[in-house]
């Protein structure tokens, strides 16, 4: 299972506690890898030219729908299957200490300072990291990966990236929305954590895949994780899956043009 993400964020989490809950049903060990070479895109291109045989598969985020638009790769997500396992709300955070205690104050100092704020989501644990350490002004990650930190007093949430205000810790979250009116035409995009094989994956690979999968997704672990990741689970398969990443990428694709961000 090749991760495009790095070590310790979401992507890395989630697909991981999957893979360790489909090994018990599979009956086999899943060796779970992460290739983060080119933004993701040696992990695209190595499941892409990997046999189709249902051996390697690729572990995602929502990213991937951005990643041709992006110039990445060339692998549209309607080259690939998926099992979607679910995601967490997102939200922009500053270390404890920083002098911006509201979204109000970071948007304020970004217009008085141009250019010399920096917001980081590049690998959020990566990217977490980087905040603490004050090489970054902000990180975009989601609930899950950020509330140790805003429990030990590391980070502060300034606002939601979704359409929902969300408590936090101490803190009650706003949403972005609130902020600025044209984010609802674009939200929600929510997160979305998986897994994935080639499309031509012979069918009864995918089908013994599919099985061991809904297993994990009904299992007390798997909801005792999403709980503890302030997460949702989706459960989606086939072409219910499918038609969802198709969509999403079809959509991040005409927001980064339409944001002048590809």
């Amino acid at each position: 299972v090749n991760v495009h993400a790095g070590a310790g964020g979401g992507t890395d989490v989630w697909v991981r506690k999957m893979c360790s809950i489909l090994a018990q049903d599979l009956g086999q060990s899943l060796n779970v890898s992460n290739v983060t070479g080119g933004s993701g895109g040696e992990c695209v291109n190595l499941v892409s030219e990997s046999a189709s045989d249902g051996y390697t598969w690729l572990g995602f985020s929502e990213s991937l729908a951005t990643h041709v638009a992006n110039g990445i790769h060339t692998h549209t997500t309607s080259e690939f299957d998926y099992y979607i396992i679910g995601g967490c709300p997102g939200v922009l955070c500053v270390a404890a200490d920083s002098p911006y205690t509201t979204y109000d104050e970071f948007i304020e100092a970004a217009k008085e300072n141009p250019g010399e704020l920096k917001v980081s989501n590049c690998g959020s644990g990566d990217s977490i990291i980087a905040c603490l350490n004050g090489e970054v002004t902000a990180v975009a990650a989601s609930i899950g990966e950020i509330n140790d930190y805003v429990k030990a007093g590391q980070l502060r949430p300034l606002v939601a990236l979704e359409t929902d205000s969300y408590v936090v810790g101490e803190y009650t979250v706003p949403s972005a929305c609130d902020y600025f009116e044209v984010a609802n035409d674009y939200y929600p995009l929510a997160q979305v954590l998986g897994i994935a094989v080639k499309t031509d994956t012979p069918q009864e690979v995918k089908d013994v895949i599919e099985a061991a999968f809904n297993t994990a997704m009904a299992s007390d672990d798997m909801k005792e994780f999403a709980e503890e990741q302030f997460g949702d689970l989706y459960g989606y398969t086939g072409a219910e899956a499918k038609e969802y990443m198709v969509s999403l990428e079809s959509k991040m694709s005409s927001l980064l043009v339409d944001l002048g961000l590809n």
